[in-house]
């Protein structure tokens, strides 16, 4: 029996071609769906205008940094749980760097973060990377919130 041995070099390159493909492809996929669906994309505020947003009923907010990844992977998820959605929840995105004043309103120092709020006034804060699954049940808490009063 003939035994084949392979350089370890040949293993390193195969995986990196492999890496490559892998991220490469990831993003293109993304991208198709991003665009693909036309509901892709929050409702931005700026800031005298967010207490027009919020001030009656039931809303959540979140603070992003642009160019961020995390950000980035948490518009994704309110995307999903907008396009989801089917209680009287509205979903905006406000953009850190253009807004002074809300951050210093609502104490922001971390982004991604959101915040829901009940008829303008802030209920409960998320700061960093949530599950879609936790996003659901703070959603679902909000509505509960709405059906009690």
């Amino acid at each position: 029996m003939k035994t084949i041995r392979l350089k370890p070099q040949y293993f390193v390159i195969a995986l990196i071609l492999l890496l490559l493909f892998c991220y490469f492809a990831g993003y293109k996929i993304l991208d198709e769906h991003e665009m693909s669906n036309p509901d892709a994309a929050l409702p931005e505020v700026v800031s005298p205008h967010l207490g027009d947003s919020i001030d009656k009923g039931l809303a959540m907010v979140l603070f992003y940094t642009p160019g961020s990844e995390l950000s980035a992977y948490m518009q994704t998820r309110l995307i999903e749980l907008k396009n989801k959605n089917k209680s009287p929840i509205r979903f905006y995105q406000i953009d850190v760097n253009r807004n002074d004043s809300l951050i210093d309103k609502y104490g922001i120092s971390l982004t991604p973060l959101v915040l829901t709020f009940k008829n303008g006034k802030e209920n409960q804060r998320a700061v960093g990377i949530v599950p879609l699954s936790n996003l659901e049940i703070i959603r679902d808490r909000l509505a509960r919130l709405e059906r009690e009063n």
